[in-house]
């Protein structure tokens, strides 16, 4: 990769994170900075948050759903299989609310 891509990727991961910090106020700038640079600890950080129950409308979760694929797409393989289980976690949590709501 050269450094115009390297660049690119870190823009997009910080551009990443901010999006996370404001869909999910929970998620502080000290956890963030701990994942500065490193696509594996943002999406480690998204899925304790999801496991530890944290709460997010279906719409931030779609969102927040979006921007992550966006990532790893533009990022290629490596993040993509970072981001695989955190996909599957905000799918569990919607499914979940889908039941939810049908039951209710």
């Amino acid at each position: 990769m050269d450094k115009t891509e390297n660049k690119n990727l870190e823009t997009k991961l910080n551009e990443l994170k901010g999006n996370i910090k404001s869909l999910w106020g929970e998620i502080t700038d000290d956890e963030l900075k701990r994942a500065e640079g490193n696509i594996q600890s943002v999406s480690s950080l998204v899925q304790q948050k999801l496991d530890s129950g944290a709460d997010l409308s279906k719409e931030k979760l779609n969102s927040l759903k979006d921007r992550l694929k966006s990532y790893a797409d533009s990022a290629g393989n490596e993040a993509s299989s970072a981001i695989q289980s955190t996909l599957k976690s905000i799918n569990d949590k919607l499914e979940t609310s889908k039941s939810n709501l049908k039951s209710q």
